[in-house]
């Protein structure tokens, strides 16, 4: 990492030392005067100085050099050329050296920049090759440990994915037809919680359970959201959704506020003035209380200002608190986000986790299928018969079957904790 300034500290010596400021000094003498002399003529000029030590100098001019000169050219031949270095003429080239830094530092940066990264480009294929080769042998080890649980999670995931599709065809259109506002968001929110059980086995078959974790924090919220949102009926899911408008506002005006630091397009008048006309009908409808990020639920909850953990314990899931509080750091930038990681090692606070691991699968694995089946589950019980029945008992079974499976990775690796290598 010392390479840059290795290379700024020679072009610092370059310029910056008796020779050269001399070398200059000297040079700007003759150019006053008209005189131009040649690089190899002036380094031995600065050699002889140098060597003099303070002493009369008597340097030769070429004719041609004095041709081109500002003194009389009729008398030259002979003539005596007095010039003279005091301090003030080395400070006043020192100087000048001196404000030339901040530039001669940026084109040193610049240069060395393109040169490195030019030579990296130039190992790019082999350093892919490299990650490659390396990835699939760490997947392979991990597929090794944690292999049937994960496999148990997929299929628990495309299962689900396949009844609450089938369900829909059957019953969405039935729904539809009576005005179901709650199976709607309960869809909604079914379709957004598979495609994140779907990102979370990704990041768990890649070997980055805190990432997953942190999905898995979206997960539960929205298995929370959907059970509050059946339990209270139309009212609410009609807020829910409305209450868009409260959150396209807020981002508006942020947007208009920030957009032109961040290079980004205003919003024009006219779109401005629809999202605000939007916010202000539903602020108009639902009352003040509706502008809080919870505002939706606050009627219900008789709450002005509802948070979400006041939702979790109105469908009694705040149980899962603790670890939704534990993925919050796999989120956020606190302090406690560098110090606790599902990635490492059991007893491990200390080492730096910038990768991959095979520790920690099992928090968001089993999260996943808990949740998944909480969201599932309370769309199906919309329309309750034999099918959905069989289907929720399946399920469950599955669910269990999970738990139970990273369960048993978990405590096998405590066991031995110093054979494995994450």
């Amino acid at each position: 990492m010392d390479l840059f300034e290795k290379s700024f500290e020679k072009i610092l010596n370059e310029n910056i030392n008796a020779k050269t400021i001399l070398k200059k000094v000297v040079d700007k003498k003759y150019q006053d005067i008209g005189i131009k002399i040649e690089e190899n003529k002036l380094t031995e000029i600065i050699d002889m100085l140098v060597a003099k030590q303070g002493e009369t100098l008597n340097v030769h001019i070429e004719d041609e050099c004095i041709v081109e000169s500002k003194i009389n050219h009729e008398n030259a031949d002979g003539e005596i050329l007095n010039i003279e270095i005091n301090d003030s003429d080395i400070d006043d080239v020192f100087n000048r050296v001196l404000s030339t830094l901040p530039e001669i530092y940026n084109n040193s940066v610049e240069t060395t920049a393109n040169g490195l990264l030019k030579n990296i480009r130039r190992k790019l294929p082999f350093i892919l090759k490299k990650n490659k080769s390396e990835r699939e042998i760490f997947e392979k080890e991990l597929k090794k440990l944690w292999n049937k649980p994960i496999k148990l999670l997929e299929f628990f995931i495309f299962l689900v994915i396949d009844i609450g599709a089938n369900f829909n065809n059957h019953y969405g259109k039935i729904a539809l037809k009576k005005n179901d506002v709650v199976f709607e968001v309960l869809l909604r929110l079914f379709a957004r919680s598979c495609q994140i059980a779907s990102e979370i086995l990704v990041l768990l078959k890649a070997g980055f359970p805190d990432g997953a974790h942190a999905r898995w924090r979206t997960l539960h919220e929205i298995a929370v959201v959907a059970m509050f949102i059946d339990k209270h009926g139309d009212e609410v899911a009609k807020r829910y959704l409305l209450h868009e408008y409260v959150e396209d506002y807020k981002g508006a005006v942020q947007h208009q506020h920030f957009c032109e630091s961040t290079n980004n397009i205003p919003l024009t008048d006219e779109e401005f003035e629809e999202i605000e006309t939007n916010y202000q009908n539903v602020i108009n409808r639902f009352g003040s209380d509706f502008r809080g990020d919870y505002g939706w639920a606050s009627r219900i909850l008789n709450n002005k200002k509802p948070n979400f953990s006041d939702i979790e314990k109105d469908v009694q899931l705040d149980k899962w608190r603790p670890d939704y509080k534990l993925a919050s750091h796999n989120v956020h930038a606190n302090s406690m986000g560098l110090s606790f990681k599902l990635g490492r090692l059991p007893g491990d606070s200390k080492s730096l986790l910038i990768g991959a691991s095979m520790i920690g699968i099992d928090e968001a694995g089993q999260g996943t299928a808990v949740s998944l089946l909480k969201v599932i589950t309370t769309l199906l019980f919309r329309k309750t018969n034999m099918d959905v029945l069989i289907s929720c008992s399946i399920l469950m079974k599955l669910e269990n079957e999970i738990s139970s499976e990273f369960i048993k990775v978990r405590k096998m690796i405590e066991q031995h904790k110093e054979s494995i290598t994450i």
